[in-house]
């Protein structure tokens, strides 16, 4: 174990972290600062528009997907 350094002779110096971020099984971190998810429309629904609810990191989220929605 260390030990605590004197406040009156101690040198200053930086704090380097190595972070490791955990994998989720919903979201997928791209950008390194971004995180996205994907969410299946039916055919019908992406032709037609619907209302749908997704998860997002603060909770659920409810979306209206306009008529004639492409993918991407």
């Amino acid at each position: 174990m260390g030990h605590a350094a004197d406040v009156y002779t101690s040198h200053a110096g930086d704090l380097l972290l190595n972070v490791t971020v955990k994998k989720h099984n919903f979201f997928e971190r791209v950008n390194k600062n971004d995180i996205q998810t994907e969410v299946e429309l039916t055919l019908a629904e992406a032709i037609l528009g619907t209302d749908i609810t997704i998860s997002t990191v603060y909770g659920p989220l409810n979306i209206k997907v306009e008529p004639g929605t492409s993918t991407g």
